[in-house]
């Protein structure tokens, strides 16, 4: 063994000259790990004239010469004028200091356990892109107008809510159920049925007066189910969303993850 197992600490070997220098580098190494500090965890663009012992967490779509060569999420450590890139493990935690808020490593990414508050555990906040499709989407052509979804995530309970619009909408081949995808996160395989609340134009139905966003397990797509008195709960199918037409569709879900 070479090395240590948490932190990759070069270990001294029987009979080795200039010690100093392995010593050094792990001292460098507990320097930039041991109460760990980034400068940030948004940054994309390599910066040109970084300070010595700078350590930045790289997010996806980096770029520069040393940093685009370097994994997605990993530590960016620049020291003696040059990049070195130091692995993550789970459960490791820095502070983000461009955010002002604490980073801890889940395993497979960075996640900001208690929020920007401090308060929450594993508070998350985002936005998501809301699509209009069908099951059999066959020739499908919109064209939209609006695509807008945020989401808050609390632990495993997530609620997103946003609004899909289209100028232009026609179908001949399409078939099946309505449904509005993008959804950030796929929901709980636990026999769960979701539903929530949605406001519509363009989508006829005679008989049905109410329409609600409905998410199923382990999915991340919505349909869209009709009610009506004295009627069947059934799904929005392609014939119910006419060819020509502009439907716009605002819809808010909880569910867990």
């Amino acid at each position: 063994m070479s090395a240590s197992t948490h932190l990759n600490l070069p270990f001294l070997v029987a009979a080795q000259a200039q010690k100093y220098i392995t010593v050094n580098e792990s001292l460098l190494r507990l320097d930039a790990l041991v109460q760990l500090s980034v400068v940030s965890s948004s940054l994309s663009a390599e910066p040109a004239s970084p300070a010595d012992g700078a350590i930045y967490i790289l997010p996806a779509g980096k770029t520069g010469a040393a940093w685009s060569a370097m994994a997605d999420e990993a530590l960016a450590y620049y020291r003696d004028g040059a990049w070195e890139a130091l692995a993550p493990r789970e459960g490791w935690i820095a502070f983000d200091r461009a955010s002002a808020r604490l980073l801890m490593h889940d395993g497979s990414g960075w996640i900001a356990p208690l929020g920007a508050s401090g308060t929450l555990p594993f508070y998350e906040e985002g936005a998501f892109t809301p699509t209009l499709s069908f099951q059999t989407p066959g020739d499908l052509a919109l064209t939209y107008s609006a695509q807008v979804g945020a989401y808050v995530r609390i632990g495993n309970f997530v609620y997103a809510h946003g609004r899909v619009a289209t100028s232009a909408f026609t179908w001949s081949t399409t078939s099946g159920n309505l449904l509005i995808g993008g959804l950030p996160f796929i929901s709980a395989n636990d026999g769960s049925a979701n539903y929530g609340a949605s406001f519509y134009r363009g989508i006829t139905k005679a008989g049905y007066t109410d329409f609600t966003a409905f998410l199923n397990q382990n999915a991340n797509a919505l349909f869209v189910r009709a009610m009506g008195s004295g009627q069947p709960d059934v799904s929005v199918v392609v014939a119910d969303v006419p060819s020509g037409g502009t439907p716009s569709i605002a819809f808010s879900i909880s569910y867990r993850r």
